[in-house]
C-alpha cells in the first residue's frame, strides 16, 4: 500500500461528500440499502489503506495515523449528530444521517491528515516558524469557513438551526485544525 492509493481513495470519498451536498439523485440512491452498503465500503477503503500503510511505518508515522483515527471517530459522530439534532438543514443534508456522518466524516479525516502532515513538515526544522505558518493556515480556514457558509446559506444549499451559527461552524473548523496536532503530541509521549 502506498500513499498514492491513500490519496486517490480519500479523493473519491471527497467526491462522494460533494455529491451528497449537491446532487439529489445521489442522495436518494443512499436510501437503497444495497447501494448504501457499497458506498460505505468504498468510503472505508482509505481508512483501511491508511492503517495498512501505517503498519509498515516507524513509530512517528504510526502515532500520526492513530491521532487521525481518534480524531476521525469524533468527526464522524459530529457529522452524523448535526443533521440528526437539526443543527444543519437544507438540501445538503437530505441523505441518510448515518451515511452523511460516514462520508463527510471520512472526507474530513482526509483533510485532517493533510493538515497534520503540513504541521509536522512545517515544525520539523524550525518549530516556531512552523507554528506561525500553521497559524496562517488556520486563519485561511477560518476565512474560508465564513465565506463558504455564507455562500451555502445564501444559495439555499444549507441552513443552520437550533443555535448552530456561522460562529459555531468557525469554532468547529478551529477544532478540525488544532486537534490532530494536539492528539499527535499526546500520543508521541
Amino acid at each position: 500500500m502506498n500513499l498514492v492509493n491513500i490519496i486517490i481513495s480519500f479523493t473519491v470519498v471527497f467526491v462522494f461528500a460533494e455529491l451528497i451536498k449537491l446532487n439529489s439523485f445521489f442522495q436518494n440512491l443512499l436510501y437503497n440499502p444495497f447501494i448504501a452498503t457499497i458506498i460505505a465500503l468504498i468510503t472505508l477503503l482509505p481508512v483501511i489503506f491508511l492503517f495498512i500503510w501505517a503498519s509498515k511505518q516507524n513509530q512517528e508515522q504510526k502515532a500520526a495515523v492513530k491521532a487521525i483515527a481518534i480524531f476521525a471517530v469524533g468527526v464522524v459522530f459530529m457529522q452524523w449528530l448535526a443533521p440528526t439534532v437539526g443543527w444543519y438543514g437544507g438540501p445538503a443534508t437530505y441523505a441518510p444521517a448515518i451515511m452523511q456522518g460516514l462520508i463527510y466524516g471520512i472526507s474530513v479525516m482526509g483533510f485532517a491528515a493533510l493538515l497534520l502532515l503540513a504541521y509536522r513538515s512545517l515544525t520539523k526544522k524550525n518549530y516556531f516558524r512552523g507554528l506561525l505558518c500553521y497559524f496562517l493556515i488556520l486563519l485561511f480556514i477560518i476565512l474560508a469557513t465564513i465565506v463558504g457558509d455564507k455562500f451555502a446559506i445564501e444559495r439555499g444549499i444549507m441552513t443552520f438551526q437550533n443555535g448552530y451559527t456561522i460562529f459555531t461552524d468557525v469554532l468547529y473548523a478551529i477544532i478540525l485544525v488544532v486537534f490532530p496536532p494536539l492528539i499527535h503530541k499526546i500520543l508521541r509521549r
